[in-house]
């Protein structure tokens, strides 16, 4: 969900702060929505490069939901990065 990255994004940067990307691919797998069993399996966290925002305040904020974005769908088979 893009709003997700925005908000994220939006929180990072008014705070100075880095944003660091996490994808974590197969929970699903684990715990299916229509179950309340918890399945054997693997669960892989990815830990991306932080996302720094720039020294003077300045950010073109569509350009650092797309590089999370992007950061995060690169570690996922499914998932295709967005332009």
């Amino acid at each position: 969900n893009l709003l997700f990255f925005e908000q994220v994004i939006q929180l990072g940067v008014a705070g100075h702060q880095v944003v660091v990307p996490l994808t974590i691919d197969g929970a699903f797998d684990l715990l299916p929505k229509d179950s309340i069993n918890v399945h054997p399996g693997k669960v892989t966290l990815t830990i991306h490069p932080p996302i720094t925002p720039p020294d003077n305040g300045k950010y073109d904020l569509d350009q650092l939901i797309k590089e999370s974005y992007n950061s995060i769908a690169s570690a996922l088979p499914h998932e295709t990065p967005i332009a």
